[in-house]
Parts: C-alpha cells; sequence; structure tokens
C-alpha cells in the first residue's frame, strides 16, 4: 500500500483534498476518492474518525487559509484605494486598522434611569401582584469612561 508524505494512503489523501473541495460533503468526497457509491459515506466517515486522517486535513485547511490570506488582504486593500463607494472604502479601511489593533473604542452614552416593571399577568394571588406593582425595579445607567 503506497503512502503519501503525510502517512495517508493515496485514496485518503484524494478524500481530504476533496473533503476540502466540496465544502465538507463526505460521500461525494469519498465517491470522488474512488469508492463506490454504496459505500462512499461509511468508509468516509471511517476515515474520518482516524486520527491521521483529521490531522492531516487540518493541515490541509490551514494551508489553504495561509495561501488565501495573502489574497484577500490585496482585495481589502484594493477596496479601501479603488472601490467606488466611499462606504465601500470607509469600511475596507476600517477593517485594516482593526487587523492592524487599532480598533476604535466604544462610546457610552447616560441614558438616564430606566424603570422595569414585571406583569405576569396572573390575578389569583393579588398580594404577590400588588407587592410586584409596588416595587418595580429601577436601573441606573451611567456613562462609563475608560
Amino acid at each position: 500500500m503506497n503512502k503519501t508524505p503525510n502517512n495517508l494512503t493515496k485514496k485518503q489523501n484524494t478524500f481530504i483534498q476533496q473533503l476540502l473541495e466540496t465544502g465538507g460533503d463526505v460521500r461525494k468526497a469519498a465517491k470522488n476518492a474512488g469508492y463506490t457509491d454504496k459505500s462512499a459515506l461509511s468508509i468516509g466517515y471511517q476515515m474520518l474518525r482516524l486520527p491521521h486522517v483529521i490531522e492531516a486535513y487540518k493541515e490541509l485547511i490551514w494551508h489553504k487559509l495561509a495561501t488565501s490570506a495573502a489574497s484577500s488582504v490585496n482585495t481589502i486593500n484594493s477596496l479601501a484605494v479603488n472601490a467606488q463607494s466611499e462606504y465601500v472604502q470607509l469600511n475596507a479601511a476600517k477593517d485594516v486598522l482593526d487587523r492592524l489593533g487599532y480598533k476604535q473604542q466604544d462610546v457610552h452614552t447616560n441614558v438616564g434611569k430606566v424603570v422595569v416593571s414585571f406583569d405576569f399577568g396572573a390575578k389569583s394571588d393579588s398580594n404577590a401582584t400588588q407587592a410586584i406593582d409596588a416595587h418595580p425595579q429601577v436601573i441606573d445607567l451611567q456613562a462609563q469612561s475608560d
């Protein structure tokens, strides 16, 4: 049985590549790896229980993300500079700054007092209803300065 550098058989290696390409469709990935239609789903799930297959799949995903990251950065930078809409330019620029750690601080405002009362709709215990109505909850929302 021929093994690939990541210690997978050729079918296992093709399976994980197809799993990524098909968006996680186990049956389709196993069929594309050469398994029969009848056994594809069960064999696919059996392979996903093997630790070395799972590790190889994780590595493949990380590799795919790493190689697409440069393209994503170029797209965001291009939008920040070349987009027709100023709204798109602004949001692309904000996204770049946010990813560099320059996120805008959240702004808190003082909205005063808020009164909350509970009406459970039960009229059978009038004492409990009167007690709740007589003592509404008051929450004081103050501006926070960070």
